[in-house]
């Protein structure tokens, strides 16, 4: 891999050295507009660097829109000269992990880059607050929805190096808000030369998955992980490129090996639960998503797959105690839950149905007409109750935490189909070529807005979610064989819920 000068010639003076945010940060000809302490490269002596690699974000502070909302993974790397320990996005802290030859731009390859994935809700205008917590730093990196800034970036810089595989990735993940086929094409391309970068094969391999093709997948994943045996995120996707083509027991030991791999990770728990689940093997799959749900306490997912083992067991109670747990963490996406709908409507309760169903379409899904028609025969459809995450500010902050005796402001957010943020916005204002970054000792108002403050997938969030319309109205321990394998939904990335649309 060429050193950090060499990789830095080919771009153009516009794509001057920020020190503070994503992998991507190289030094150019003209002059950056941050003061960078000399003798280091570009990286501050006790700064990490800082990229988001799903959402894909660019040096502006910029990340690629979401799909839909709902719950995902979001995903990103730490590029630092000490050990990272502890990542917090939006409030939530999770354990990253090392990881070997990623193509990160902005650093010279003797500093160690870390992994992260963190559970969260996303709506259109949510902004992401990242910050390294262990070690303890007082910095943060802001990144607001800016899907056409983003991709315009990455296609500019790939640009100016056709040939560059490293930029190529960068590209590629933020192609993926548009078309898994788009980034087929480049990475294919860029692999035809002498050197395979591992994880230019593992993205080509993700695009295939995405693009469901999953026996197309496997190739580049394979030699993938041969070329890189400890590559956990290549495991796993190799586990999902299994489960797709039903092949359950390659599926289980390739989930099972990222998860050993990577401890601390629990989306490779919930495929294999859903593996698992699949076989029919109910309590192994149970024994996986509880483990998911402890390493990652704040993920509705789990919850939502335990509800959906209890209902296929006809325990209605513990299936209705898994939603009320769950929907106190956040939703799900709204295919998941068009399809607990129908399982709890087969199941004779008819209000939980009508509750999943009116989540679906507060996440602007669509259940079917007929099915629609059916439940409404058995059942009108009751009044709808809050649903807190509606009400979160776009930093992710659930506005119902604020100390005793502070007014809460309650505003109900409309999801919008505009991914992009309003031009008036704190971090729209930010100069070009600086990613937001904030200072918690800073007693600014643009602190205060976008303080990252408790996401809403921790802890409790008070009595007024304690009933979530889970009640039953009969035949609640039916014992029916209407278990589905696609029971969850395996978007892409199942633990991820469809990323995780990645």
């Amino acid at each position: 891999m060429k050193n950090l000068r060499e990789k830095t010639r080919f771009l153009t003076s516009r794509f001057a050295l920020a020190a503070l945010v994503v992998a991507a940060f190289m030094a150019g000809c003209g002059k950056s507009e941050r003061n960078v302490p000399s003798g280091t490269s570009g990286i501050p002596n006790e700064e990490p660097l800082v990229e988001l690699t799903y959402p894909q974000s660019d040096p502006d502070g910029h990340y690629v829109a979401l799909s839909e909302p709902g719950t995902y993974a979001i995903e990103g790397t730490v590029a630092s000269r000490e050990p990272v320990r502890k990542v917090s996005v939006n409030g939530v802290e999770v354990v990253p992990y090392r990881v070997e030859d990623y193509p990160s731009y902005n650093t010279p390859e003797n500093i160690d880059v870390y992994r992260f994935r963190a559970p969260l809700i996303w709506q259109p205008e949510t902004r992401w607050a990242v910050r390294v917590t262990d070690p303890p730093l007082a910095q943060e990196y802001l990144y607001s929805p800016d899907t056409n800034a983003t991709v315009s970036y990455w296609q500019q810089a790939a640009k100016s190096a056709p040939s560059d595989a490293g930029l190529l990735y960068q590209l590629g993940n933020s192609l993926f808000g548009k078309s898994a086929n788009d980034v087929i094409r480049p990475l294919t391309t860029a692999l035809l030369g002498k050197e395979q970068p591992p994880w230019s094969l593992y993205q080509l391999g993700k695009a295939y998955l995405t693009a469901g093709k999953p026996a197309e997948a496997l190739n580049p994943l394979n030699r993938a992980s041969a070329a890189y045996p400890t590559f956990a995120d290549a495991q796993y996707d190799r586990g999902v490129a299994y489960y797709d083509l039903k092949r359950y027991d390659q599926a289980a030991a390739n989930l099972t090996t990222a998860s050993k791999l990577v401890p601390d990770w629990a989306e490779p728990l919930v495929a294999l639960g859903q593996t698992y689940y699949a076989q029919n093997k109910l309590q192994k799959a149970t024994d996986a998503y509880t483990h998911a749900g402890t390493i990652w306490p704040t993920w509705s997912v789990p919850e939502y797959s335990l509800a959906m083992v209890r209902l296929d067991e006809g325990r209605m109670k513990d299936a209705t105690m898994h939603l009320d747990r769950a929907e106190e963490l956040g939703p799900w996406r709204a295919t998941h839950h068009e399809q607990l709908a129908e399982k709890l409507f087969a199941k004779g309760n008819n209000v939980a149905a009508w509750r999943q169903v009116q989540i679906a379409q507060k996440l602007g899904g669509e259940p079917s007409q007929d099915f629609l028609n059916r439940l409404g025969r058995k059942m009108p459809e009751p009044p709808g109750k809050p649903m807190w995450w509606t009400d979160k500010s776009k930093d992710g902050k659930d506005a119902r935490k604020e100390p005793p005796g502070q007014a809460k402001e309650k505003k109900e957010k409309k999801l919008k189909s505009d991914p992009h943020e309003s031009p008036n916005s704190p971090a729209a204002k930010q100069p070009p070529g600086q990613a937001r970054k904030t200072n918690p000792g800073t007693n600014g108002s643009d602190r205060r807005e976008n303080s990252p403050g408790t996401h809403g997938n921790n802890d409790k969030h008070g009595s007024d979610r304690k009933d979530n319309g889970h009640g039953t109205d009969g035949n609640n321990e039916t014992r029916g064989s209407d278990r589905e394998d696609s029971g969850h939904g395996t978007d892409r990335h199942m633990g991820n819920t469809g990323k995780s649309g990645h």
